[in-house]
């Protein structure tokens, strides 16, 4: 299994030839069996071959990866046996979301925000939602910031505390995954 950025290659074994030249292609297609990439390698006797680019998945789903021996004036043509031993099953990418509160420690009457780093994305979209909660777990403020890929983000307004205690911050990340860490900054008088 792999995610969607990854990259994914096929391997071949080719056998029982009479000291076979020629070209291997290697064929991905996709669950509506578009063919979405193609490769060909040389060969150059019976051995171990396989794809030097391979595939990097856009998008989840089966594929299918096939590879067919073009033959050669010695030797047939071979397909592999195709099946469940080639198919790539690409999964949702898994963005990590890291925080930190600025500052960690402040006064009443300061604006306290929160920054936060999105990696790991497969050019992720969507909205990070930053949180804060008091010390009774009662939201005091959110702030939503747009995605465009991995990155920095912070609030930019930021929550400017009116009474002493330890509030949460917490940042989301919406999008077609979601990741979840928090952060909590004390403030004194």
């Amino acid at each position: 299994m792999a995610a969607v950025g990854q990259t994914v290659q096929d391997d071949a074994t080719l056998s029982g030839g009479s000291a076979p030249t020629g070209t291997i292609t290697f064929t991905l297609t996709n669950a509506s069996s578009t063919v979405v990439a193609t490769e060909k390698v040389s060969v150059s006797g019976n051995g171990a071959y396989a794809t030097s680019t391979g595939y990097t998945a856009t998008a989840p789903g089966t594929y299918q990866w096939s590879a067919t021996y073009g033959g050669d004036a010695n030797n047939t043509s071979a397909n592999d046996q195709g099946g469940a031993g080639e198919q790539v099953i690409i999964g949702q990418a898994t963005p990590t979301l890291t925080t930190t509160a600025t500052p960690a420690t402040a006064a009443v009457g300061q604006t306290v925000q929160d920054d936060a780093t999105l990696s790991g994305g497969s050019a992720p979209t969507g909205t990070i939602t930053f949180t804060l909660t008091n010390a009774s777990s009662t939201v005091v403020a959110t702030e939503k910031v747009s995605v465009s890929g991995n990155g920095a983000y912070a609030t930019s307004t930021g929550y400017t505390a009116t009474a002493p205690g330890t509030y949460q911050w917490s940042a989301t990340y919406w999008g077609r995954r979601q990741q979840h860490l928090g952060e909590r900054p004390g403030w004194s008088r």
